[in-house]
C-alpha cells in the first residue's frame, strides 16, 4: 500500500516485479559497459570494433536510460 495526498492505493505485485527487474537489468547493463571497459582498456581494437561496440551500448544506454552516463565514461 502508498499513501498519497488522494488516500491509499494497493500496487498490484506485477508493477512491483516489473520495476524491481527493470531495475536489477539496468544494473547489469551498468556493470557489463564497465567490465567491457576494464576488459578492452589494453586492447587494440579496429574502427568496425569500436563501431560495432558502440552501437551495442548506445542501444542498451537508450534502453535503460544510461546513455548520457556511458557517453560521460567514453562507452560510447
Amino acid at each position: 500500500m502508498c499513501k498519497t495526498n488522494k488516500g491509499v492505493f494497493n500496487m498490484s505485485d506485477k508493477k512491483i516485479e516489473r520495476f524491481s527487474k527493470y531495475e536489477l537489468a539496468k544494473n547489469r547493463a551498468r556493470e557489463k559497459a564497465v567490465m567491457w571497459q576494464l576488459e578492452n582498456c589494453d586492447k587494440c581494437l579496429s574502427y568496425g570494433e569500436l563501431a560495432d561496440w558502440c552501437e551495442y551500448f548506445t542501444k542498451l544506454g537508450k534502453r535503460y536510460g544510461l546513455l548520457k552516463e556511458f557517453r560521460e565514461n567514453g562507452i560510447c
